[in-house]
């Protein structure tokens, strides 16, 4: 019984403590574009979507670069 006590509780600790701590560190890592500095004219579309043929909907923001007519686009 006290073994299973300690697993919950270190279980629980784990869990309260690493979550937020990752959240905090990737959000410094790969915060998004508005937070950053730009170094490149990009065109940014927000919430767009498309339907897949089994019809599922994706949402996605797509980036740009506005100096090419044809250029791959990131899905994010």
């Amino acid at each position: 019984m006290k073994k299973l006590i300690l697993l919950i509780v270190i279980g629980l600790s784990l869990y309260f403590v690493y979550g937020p701590t990752m959240n905090f560190l990737a959000n410094l890592a790969f915060s998004y574009p508005d937070n950053k500095d730009s170094l490149y004219s990009v065109d940014l579309t927000r919430n767009q979507s498309f339907e897949t043929k089994k019809g599922i909907t994706l949402s996605a923001r797509l980036f740009r670069p506005r100096s090419l007519e044809k250029a791959p686009t990131i899905l994010v």
